[in-house]
């Protein structure tokens, strides 16, 4: 049995990394539940780095 790639975009590879994010868990969540293999490309790991940097040098503190 083949098993199709899905595409991880930024916004839901953002969630999955930050818990300070709101849809963090329903990220993992739903990608808990994916049989196949995750793909993406390097502008979308570039992004995801740039915006998960920058959140987290504008907003010094814990996750509540």
């Amino acid at each position: 049995m083949t098993t199709i790639p899905t595409i991880l975009d930024t916004g839901p590879l953002i969630a999955l990394l930050s818990e300070c994010d709101d849809y963090h868990y329903w990220s993992l969540q739903q990608l808990t539940g994916i049989k196949g293999p995750l793909v993406t490309c390097e502008a979308i790991i570039t992004e995801a780095s740039f915006l998960l940097k920058k959140s987290l040098t504008l907003v010094d503190r814990e996750c509540p």
